[in-house]
């Protein structure tokens, strides 16, 4: 007797059990993606920190310095300026506002001077960074000290302040103020007493290139591997040149942008500059006797996030002398 052939095939169970068993996987691997890209940018950002590090180390070995850090745009005192407030002492009250169009001074003690309003424009290395134009537009520096503001690169077009001589020279009959107003070169005179680094924004990128192969050597060439070094001339002009807005207008924050008009652009430091592997850029700045080279991390906020939570503990800093 010819038996019928008889067919392999999934009964409907089996068909349903094997559909969810690929469900669950797909399900772990799609989750894993975002985990694994964050451990890869991190592990990345720690070696080019590592890095500028160990170029910064080399160069005070060979010459016993380093290029000087220079004022990131945030915290230029030449015109424009970015918004900035005080913290509680003897002389200021906790967010009042440093004055961000008058001539910047810097003296020993404001209460030398003889008006409040001379007072606001003097910068103290404690300030605080509120934002360009309006405070939070741009969340990742919002909280930062002026101190803490600076990166390797040029001065140039950044500077300008009147630094007044300490009180002595100019003792009013044993009082303890300078001599009375106006404190500008009409008593104080450029030549004197005026602190500045003209030029342009060529200049200032030019001066940026010079500097960074003289800080970097030949680290330089690892850290263009890395993605780290990043020479911007395109996009939009801002904040007087010193900055470039690159990409679309997005309708929510994300790292690497600030505020454009309703909506959020990704910008770059105008020229040649050192950035994380998150795209924001990396800053240099003394710390308790040391050098410290920090990235904002995952979060892109180097102090507080436009939530309002802690980002400091997600930076990424070099550590040791």
């Amino acid at each position: 007797m010819v038996r019928p052939p008889r067919f392999l095939a999934f009964t409907l169970v089996e068909l349903l059990v094997v559909m969810a068993i690929i469900a669950t996987l797909a399900g772990l691997l799609l989750t894993g993606i975002p985990a694994a890209r964050s451990a890869m940018l991190r592990a990345r950002t720690a070696g080019i920190i590592a890095k500028v590090k160990t170029a910064i180390d080399t160069r005070v070995a060979q010459s016993g310095s380093i290029a000087s850090p220079a004022p990131h745009p945030f915290a230029a005192t030449a015109v424009p300026r970015s918004l900035f407030s005080r913290v509680a002492d003897a002389v200021y009250t906790a967010g009042q506002a440093v004055d961000p169009t008058g001539e910047c001074l810097e003296v020993g003690n404001p209460t030398w001077l003889f008006t409040s309003q001379a007072q606001g424009r003097v910068v103290l290395n404690t300030d605080v960074f509120q934002g360009i134009s309006a405070a939070g537009d741009v969340p990742a520096f919002t909280g930062m000290a002026r101190r803490q503001l600076t990166m390797l690169g040029s001065a140039t077009g950044l500077v300008a302040l009147r630094k007044l001589p300490d009180l002595a020279p100019w003792n009013n009959n044993g009082s303890n103020q300078l001599k009375s107003p106006p404190y500008d070169l009409s008593a104080y005179p450029d030549n004197r007493y005026l602190v500045a680094t003209p030029g342009t924004d060529d200049d200032r990128m030019r001066e940026s290139d010079r500097l960074l192969d003289l800080a970097l050597g030949a680290t330089k060439e690892d850290l263009t591997r890395l993605g780290a070094f990043h020479d911007e001339r395109g996009g939009a002009s801002y904040l007087g040149g010193r900055l470039r807005l690159i990409g679309p207008i997005v309708p929510r924050w994300k790292h690497g942008h600030l505020k454009v008009g309703s909506g959020w652009q990704r910008y770059r430091i105008s020229g040649p500059a050192l950035y994380d592997a998150w795209g924001q850029e990396i800053l240099v700045y003394a710390d308790a006797g040391r050098t410290l080279v920090v990235s904002a991390g995952k979060d892109g906020c180097f102090r507080s996030t436009p939530a309002g939570a802690d980002a400091a503990r997600d930076n990424l800093a070099s550590s040791g002398e």
